[in-house]
């Protein structure tokens, strides 16, 4: 017997959906505001390739894979940023993102994973945040920011992402890649 779709009943305005995910109020209102607007609930199938950049493991402390991902699209994007502009790939993230400029990340590795069961995510451009992320951070100026960010086409979050609850390894075939910096190449781990 073949089982549903990952996240097929899972509804964007329904709290009780996310909660069962496992997800509080808190939680609930970060996801919502993560999106510019209300996310496409899209099913992806067998064999669809998703992203992600991150430092680390690729595993959560509760051996979950995080919800966040971006599509094939995006990350052509990224990339292409990354060479035309000659900015790190930390910054063409954070700014086609449209993440605080005091944004702390890291895009040490490259997740590349294959989906191996159907699933529903939801897909939407990201929202832009405050230009810093906690109110009394530090200024613009202090943070050694690259005045060549002003070269990318915005800093409003334009791209797609994607919001994947209830992932588990055994959902997507991960590939990890150690991005070699400042080539933006890329070298295989796992």
């Amino acid at each position: 017997m073949n089982q549903p779709p990952l996240n097929e009943n899972l509804r964007w305005f329904d709290d009780a959906s996310f909660k069962s995910c496992g997800f509080g109020p808190g939680d609930i209102h970060k996801i919502r505001s993560a999106f510019a607007g209300i996310p496409r609930h899209v099913l992806l199938n067998y064999g669809e390739v998703l992203y992600r950049f991150q430092s680390g493991g690729f595993l959560t402390p509760h051996g979950h894979l995080s919800p966040w991902w971006l599509p094939v699209q995006a990350v052509e994007e990224i990339r292409r940023l990354h060479r035309e502009t000659g900015l790190s790939f930390e910054e063409v993230v954070r700014a086609t993102a449209g993440l605080a400029f005091d944004f702390q990340g890291k895009c040490d590795f490259e997740l590349r994973a294959r989906v191996l069961v159907p699933m529903y995510a939801f897909v939407g451009p990201f929202s832009r945040e405050r230009l810093l992320a906690h109110p009394y951070g530090r200024r613009s100026k202090d943070l050694g920011l690259n005045p060549e960010l002003a070269r990318l086409p915005t800093l409003s979050g334009y791209l797609e992402q994607l919001f994947i609850p209830n992932l588990k390894p055994e959902n997507l075939g991960v590939t990890y890649w150690k991005l070699s910096v400042p080539s933006g190449g890329f070298s295989l781990i796992t």
